[in-house]
């Protein structure tokens, strides 16, 4: 049952245990970077055309192997990413 996993997942119990999962492509690869021309002092520099778009249409995914223990790190970074609002991290930076 869902409990039993849920304590045994707690418990470090399948740690070991590989899994496979589709997480956000993060490869540079796909699209360019360009400049955007700022006031002066503002230091806008580049932006990465497949971080824009990316998120605003759910971006590419990449099936990956990996143990239940290094899948936290993993999932952590990609929902607290969802969480992020890149305007008003710029803003505020």
């Amino acid at each position: 049952t869902r409990e039993m996993f849920r304590k045994k997942l707690r418990a470090g119990e399948l740690d070991d245990r590989e899994i496979t999962l589709d997480v956000q492509d993060t490869g540079g690869g796909g699209m360019p970077m360009f400049e955007i021309p700022g006031q002066p002092g503002m230091g806008m520099g580049g932006m990465n055309l497949g971080d824009i778009f990316g998120k605003a249409f759910g971006g590419r995914t990449v099936r990956r192997t990996m143990s239940v223990a290094d899948s936290y790190e993993v999932l952590v970074a990609e929902e607290a990413d969802k969480l992020l609002d890149d305007e008003t991290v710029t803003r505020t930076a």
